[in-house]
């Protein structure tokens, strides 16, 4: 992950948080695109859990627009305490429309998370029916 120059985080430091938020802000700004799982941690059941709300701030504050994506099965790639992958799997990713800051400008913080989460929830549902 270092050498990938991945954003670092230790959850529950109050100060990592603060340093990994400054970190993305200053990636988002210069261009660069930066990938956050906002459940901020892996499922054990492969559903969807609840967002928090990091992501959400970091697109308010650069004025940024979201794109959802979607893993399905990726809790069977890797175990949740695990670091090795399985030979054989089917991933399947699904990348949804934008949602742009100026759908959600005006929304705050809650109300785009509730929003983003519904979108990747139903998807999500469509994908496991295929």
């Amino acid at each position: 992950m270092h050498m990938n120059n991945y954003i670092k985080l230790k959850r529950g430091d109050q100060k990592s948080i603060v340093k990994m938020m400054e970190t993305c802000r200053k990636a988002v700004t210069s261009g660069i695109s930066v990938l956050i799982f906002p459940e901020g941690t892996r499922s054990t059941d492969g559903e969807l859990q609840q967002f928090k709300d990091g992501a959400f701030i970091l697109a308010f504050d650069t004025k940024t627009d979201i794109l959802p994506v979607i893993i399905n099965e990726e809790s069977v790639a890797i175990a949740k305490a695990g670091i090795f992958m399985k030979e054989k799997l089917s991933i399947k990713v699904r990348i949804l429309d934008e949602v742009p800051y100026s759908g959600f400008k005006n929304s705050g913080v809650r109300e785009t998370k509730k929003r983003v989460y519904s979108l990747m929830n139903a998807e999500l549902k469509k994908l496991r029916k295929r």
